[in-house]
C-alpha cells in the first residue's frame, strides 16, 4: 500500500463525524445538549465540509466515546490500516487522528 495523504484521510474523517453527528442526531432528537423537535431534526444535518480538523470530538462536537471509537474504527476499514485501541482513546480531535495516521502508516 502506498502513503496516504493527509487530504485523503481528512477526506474520510470528516465524512465519518458527519454520518455520526447526523445519526446521533436523529436517535437522540438532541444537539449539542438541546432537545430538538421534530421539524427541527428535520433541518439539522452536518456535511463533511462543515466538520472542522480541530475542533474537539468530545466537547466540540459532543461525541462520546463510543463515538470516537467509530470514528477511530472507520480508518481502519477504510484506510485498511491498524489503529492501537489504547491510541484511539487517546484522539482528541480530527487533527489528532489525521497527524497519528500520517506519521505512522
Amino acid at each position: 500500500m502506498g502513503t496516504i495523504n493527509k487530504e485523503r484521510i481528512l477526506e474520510v474523517g470528516k465524512e465519518k463525524i458527519a454520518e455520526v453527528l447526523n445519526d446521533n442526531i436523529q436517535r437522540t432528537g438532541m444537539l449539542h445538549g438541546k432537545h430538538l423537535s421534530l421539524e427541527e431534526r428535520g433541518k439539522c444535518y452536518y456535511y463533511p465540509e462543515n466538520i472542522k480538523e480541530e475542533i474537539l470530538l468530545k466537547e466540540g462536537y459532543g461525541l462520546d466515546s463510543l463515538d470516537t471509537y467509530e470514528v477511530g474504527f472507520n480508518f481502519e476499514e477504510v484506510l485498511g490500516i491498524a489503529i492501537p485501541d489504547a491510541i484511539m482513546g487517546e484522539m482528541k480531535s480530527l487533527h489528532d487522528y489525521v497527524e497519528y495516521i500520517h506519521a505512522n502508516q
